[in-house]
């Protein structure tokens, strides 16, 4: 069963590390997540979420809003 809570800065590595397993998905780092999300003046952390199983992330979404 999964779990679900906002995303915080001490989960950027598994976020990375999720990302990267995609291939379909650019490969990224903690940088560019940093530089093109994060900085970005829609991002939402509010709406960040995670997807956890068993301690895992297994999933997560990226919350914008236009303002």
């Amino acid at each position: 069963m999964f779990q679900y809570s906002a995303l915080g800065w001490k989960d950027i590595p598994q976020v990375v590390n999720l990302w990267n397993s995609c291939p379909e998905l650019d490969p990224i780092d903690h940088h560019k997540l940093a530089a093109v999300l994060f900085s970005n003046e829609n991002y939402s952390a509010e709406n960040t979420l995670g997807a956890w199983d068993c301690g895992n992330l297994a999933g997560f979404i990226f919350g914008m809003r236009c303002r």
